[in-house]
């Protein structure tokens, strides 16, 4: 096994993961492959090339020229969307995942830059942070799926490798995953 596919961890700091944002599933999935970029030793962001071909192998897709205009579109996409930070009750900081998305037609590759004022949440990250592998959701088909299990993987350490529990209002999960009023009115257990 090459040493790439060996380090395939996603690490945060906690603050990113109780962030306000929306993501679609293949925007998830960039970031995951751009997350696993990042090395502990990381001091700034670099510029990350990524292969549409590793997407695909990694999350079992369908490479096609769709999914080829698809990771574009979601590339482009992450150059507007919003992350709210809270820092404290007074204090929020919103900015955008990344600076810079290139492609060239018929490469199969893009080059993808973060924001920089993302660095404190994804570099050199010493403690209140969560990490696991990608392979924990890459047969996630949902955004949800991705961002719930990452609310619980956060709150692991409580259980000390026993059963632990987290719970949420409807409106605190509503207000994380950035679903508006109206929207998945019906639960069903």
């Amino acid at each position: 096994m090459s040493s790439s596919k060996a380090i395939q961890v996603i690490k945060k700091d906690n603050r990113l993961i109780e962030a306000k944002y929306k993501l679609t599933i293949h925007e998830q999935r960039l970031l995951f492959v751009l997350l696993e970029k990042i090395t502990t030793d990381d001091k700034e962001f670099n510029s990350y090339e990524i292969n549409i071909s590793e997407i695909a192998e990694k999350f079992d897709l369908n490479k096609s020229n769709s999914l080829h205009l698809e990771l574009q579109g979601a590339a482009d996409a992450l150059l507007t969307k919003r992350i709210k930070l809270v820092d404290t009750e007074n204090d929020s900081d919103t900015v955008t995942w990344l600076s810079r998305s290139k492609y060239k037609k018929g490469s199969g590759r893009i080059s993808i830059e973060f924001h920089q004022a993302l660095k404190p949440y994804l570099l050199q990250l010493k403690s209140h942070f969560t990490q696991y592998q990608i392979s924990a959701v890459a047969q996630f088909k949902s955004s949800y799926s991705i961002r719930f299990y990452e609310l619980l993987k956060m709150y692991e350490y409580l259980g000390k490798g026993e059963q632990f529990y987290r719970e949420f209002t409807l409106k605190e999960l509503r207000d994380y995953m950035q679903i508006e009023k109206g929207v998945y009115t019906n639960f069903r257990v």
